[in-house]
Parts: C-alpha cells; structure tokens; sequence
C-alpha cells in the first residue's frame, strides 16, 4: 500500500444504473461485515474507557436534557461535569481509528478483486502511511467541521429575518436589544443587496 499498486488491479464493476450500483455495494459489505462490526465494537470500547476516564455520564446527560422539559435557556452543555475532556479524547480517538477505517476500505477492495482477505489486513492503515492517514483525517475533519458551520449560518439568518419586527421574538435570548437592533440592520444591509 506505500506505492499504492494494490489498488491497480480492476474488480468487479457494477452497470451505470442505480439498482446494480446498489447491489454491488451490499454485496461488498455483505463480504465484509464481520470486519465492519470489528471495527465498530473496537470504538465503542474506546468510546466506554473514554467516558470513564473523563466522568463524563452521556446517560445521565441524555437524562438531563429531557427532563429540562423543553426550557433550554439556562442549560450549558459546557458547565457538563468531563464533556470538554470528553469531547477533546472522542476527536484523538477518531483520529487515532482513521486506519482502522482505510484497512477497512482495503479489505473491500481485496474482497472486490477476488483476493483473500485476512484479519491483519483490518490493521494495514497503522502499518503502512499512518502519517499520511493521519494528516488526511485530521484536514477532512477541518473541511467537514466548516462546512457544518456554513450549514448552520443561514439558519441563524433566516431566523434573524423572521423576527425582524417582533421585539418579542428578542427578549428570550438573553441579548441586549441594542446588539439584536444592530445585527438585523446589518442583516437589513445584506439582503438589500441580493
């Protein structure tokens, strides 16, 4: 894999409709799901002995937020008792699972082109460019978290824009009236222009 040639021979190639396409595709998982569940239960268990050595509680967190009984002005995930410990560890375990995940894509290919797999393949991201893996989660862990906050802006816009003249809309969220007059304004000026 550190000269890329095991991906140079050509497997199984599904037609160019939508039902083979899909078919295809569970049949290579239907070849690998065992080593998918592997892989699964190995994260979990870093998720459990993440969440003791942090004390982060997820249940009784779940358990907090439901009986809030739908008031979530005064709740602060942060103020959570180990969450930003817990948050921090759940992002270098991700990270450090990345391999974990291309010995699975591996495996797929070698199932695809009729080549045996074997159990240690699952692991061949930590033994061949594991720098290279790393570097590669670590920027498309950047990209996904800005898309995901571009998903988030025109929401907050929008919501801006529905409570454009309804004061009451604004004196919920715990802002000064003059900083919300400010932002609705500067949303005034923006879509003026579009």
């Amino acid at each position: 894999m550190s000269e890329f040639n095991e991906f140079d021979q050509q497997g199984s190639v599904p037609e160019r409709n939508t039902g083979s396409i899909i078919s295809h595709a569970f049949e290579m998982y239907k070849g690998v799901f065992l080593y998918a569940f592997v892989a699964m239960i190995i994260y979990l268990i870093g998720g459990f002995v993440i969440q003791a050595l942090t004390g982060f509680n997820s249940a009784g967190f779940a358990d907090d937020i439901k009986s809030n009984g739908g008031d979530f002005s005064d709740f602060n995930i942060w103020a959570a008792p180990g969450f930003t410990a817990y948050i921090s560890l759940s992002w270098l375990l991700g990270l450090l699972l990345a391999p974990l995940y291309v010995g699975l894509i591996f495996m797929i290919n070698k199932y695809n082109t009729k080549n045996p797999i074997e159990f240690s393949d699952l692991f061949i991201g930590y033994r061949q460019n594991f720098v290279n893996i790393l570097i590669y989660s670590i920027i498309s862990g950047i990209i996904s978290s800005v898309a995901a906050f571009f998903c988030v802006i025109p929401v907050f816009l929008y919501i801006l824009y529905l409570c454009w003249d309804i004061r009451s809309c604004f004196s919920k969220m715990r802002l000064p009236w003059m900083l919300w007059e400010k932002l609705l304004i500067l949303l005034k000026k923006i879509t003026e222009h579009f």
